[in-house]
């Protein structure tokens, strides 16, 4: 009944994925002077940082 999300493997992508969203974002926000999408860009990261370490 595992899916995929819980290996080893799924969790590392996600986390990265999750990590590459939120420099991506920070880097507009930068860009374009944006709070909101520096603040979108905190929680990313800081989803990505949970599941990374809850693993």
């Amino acid at each position: 009944m595992m899916s995929f999300w819980y290996t080893d493997g799924g969790v590392r992508r996600t986390a990265r994925a999750l990590g590459a969203a939120g420099v991506t974002l920070a880097t507009a926000g930068f860009a374009l002077d944006s709070l909101w999408l520096l603040g979108a860009a905190a929680w990313v990261l800081m989803a990505a940082i949970c599941i990374e370490l809850l693993r």
